[in-house]
C-alpha cells in the first residue's frame, strides 16, 4: 500500500491522484469545452470514447511516468472554509515530467480547473503549494510553466506565483506559447503575494522589510490610532515581522505590505487579525503620511477584504479609535457600517466596532 500524500491551503485539500479518480477528472474537466479551450488537441475530438482514451493517456499516463522521479499530480477538493460538496474535484494540479527537451528548465507545473471554480484565484493557491512542496522534497533547481500565449488567466497565475517569463516556445502542437521559469533560490527568496491591483502588490512580510516597518510603527500617527508597539531599533521590527510570519503560518492570514506595483515601493500595510475579543476577524491598515491621500488604502482594504471572503470569511470586523475620522471615513467607503462600542482588555478606551454585512 503506496503512503497518500496530501497538502492543505486555506481553501484546498490536495490529494495524490489515484487512478479511481479518472471518471471524475474527466466528468469535471475534460468534459467542460470552456475548461479544454486551450488544450489543441481536443478540439475536433468529439467521439466521447476517443476523447477518454486521449485523456487518459494525456493525464493519467504522464502522471504515472512522472512518480519514479518524485512527481505528484494532485487532485484539488475544497476545504471546509469554501462553499462547495467536499467530494467534489474542483480541478488538479501539479509537478510533471516536461514536454520541452531543454532539461535545465526542470519538471513542468501544470493546473487546470473547473469552469464554475475560475476567477477565484484558488489555481494560484493551489500552484503555490504545490511548487512549495516540490522545491522541499525534490532536489530541483528550476521548475518550469508553460501556457498559450493568449491565455491571459493562465499567465497571470504564473505571474502571480513570481515566475520569470522566458520568452516564446512551440510544444502541445502549437507555435503560439510561451514558457516561464522559477529557480528553487529565486522561490525561496520571495515573498507571498497575496493579490495585485492595478497599482499596488499586496504581500507577506519578510525580515528585509524591518527598516520600513521600523519607520511605520513609529511614525506620529500610528503611535497616536495604535499605540506603541515597543518596536524601537530593527531587531525589534523583525520581532514584530516574525510575529506576522506566525500569523500566516497558524491561520491562513495576518498582515500584509503593501507596495507599488512599478517600483516595489513600500507604503503601508494592510490586512486582517484575529484577536481573542473579537467574534470574527477584524482588517487593520496602516500607511506613512507621504502616502496618503491618493487612494491606496481604500484599494488596499478593498482588495484584502475580497483575499478575506475568498479564505472563506463570512464577516470581517473593524475597530478604529472614535476620533479617528481618516480611518472611520475609508472603513465606510469599503463597506463597514457601525456597529457599536468594544473596550480591548486591560485598556480603558472605547474603541468603535465596524463590520460588513454577512456574505451570503
Amino acid at each position: 500500500m503506496t503512503d497518500e500524500r496530501t497538502l492543505r491551503t486555506p481553501r484546498l485539500r490536495l490529494r495524490q491522484l489515484r487512478a479511481g479518480d479518472f471518471d471524475a477528472f474527466y466528468t469535471s474537466l475534460v468534459a467542460d469545452p470552456a475548461v479544454m479551450r486551450f488544450y489543441h488537441a481536443y478540439r475536433d475530438l468529439d467521439d466521447t470514447e476517443a476523447r477518454r482514451a486521449r485523456a487518459k493517456r494525456d493525464f493519467f499516463d504522464h502522471f504515472a511516468a512522472g512518480t519514479a522521479l518524485g512527481y505528484v499530480a494532485w487532485g484539488l477538493w475544497p476545504a471546509p472554509s469554501l462553499d462547495a460538496e467536499p467530494e467534489q474535484l474542483l480541478g488538479w494540479c501539479g509537478i510533471t515530467t516536461p514536454a520541452l527537451s531543454d532539461p535545465g528548465l526542470g519538471p513542468e507545473v501544470q493546473y487546470m480547473l473547473g469552469s464554475r471554480w475560475q476567477g477565484k484565484g484558488l489555481a494560484t493557491e493551489a500552484a503555490r503549494a504545490v511548487v512549495n512542496d516540490a522545491f522541499a522534497r525534490l532536489p530541483l533547481a528550476r521548475i518550469h510553466a508553460v501556457a498559450d500565449a493568449p491565455n491571459a488567466a493562465s499567465r497571470r497565475v504564473i505571474e502571480q506565483l513570481g515566475f520569470a517569463f522566458d520568452g516564446p516556445v512551440e510544444v502541445y502542437g502549437s507555435s503560439d506559447m510561451v514558457v516561464y521559469t522559477m529557480d528553487r533560490d529565486a522561490w525561496t527568496r520571495r515573498p507571498a503575494v497575496i493579490a495585485e491591483t492595478s497599482r499596488l502588490r499586496i504581500r507577506h512580510l519578510t525580515p528585509e522589510d524591518a527598516p520600513f516597518i521600523f519607520e511605520l510603527v513609529n511614525d506620529p500617527a500610528w503611535l497616536r490610532f495604535i499605540g506603541d508597539r515597543n518596536v524601537h531599533s530593527l531587531e525589534d521590527a523583525r520581532g514584530y515581522i516574525k510575529g506576522a510570519v506566525e500569523s500566516y503560518t497558524r491561520l491562513g492570514f495576518g498582515l500584509y505590505l503593501v507596495e507599488l506595483r512599478a517600483s516595489g515601493e513600500p507604503l503601508g500595510m494592510c490586512g486582517l487579525l484575529k484577536r481573542d475579543y473579537l467574534e470574527d476577524p477584524d482588517i487593520g491598515f496602516a500607511f506613512l503620511p507621504r502616502h496618503t491621500g491618493q487612494g491606496y488604502a481604500q484599494e488596499a482594504a478593498a482588495t484584502v477584504i475580497d483575499h478575506g471572503r475568498a479564505l472563506g470569511m463570512r464577516r470581517i470586523l473593524a475597530i478604529a479609535n472614535q476620533d479617528n475620522h481618516a480611518s472611520t471615513r475609508l472603513l465606510h467607503k469599503v463597506g463597514f457600517s457601525l456597529q457599536g462600542r468594544v473596550v480591548p482588555p486591560g485598556e480603558e478606551k472605547e474603541l468603535n466596532l465596524f463590520t460588513t454585512r454577512a456574505a451570503d
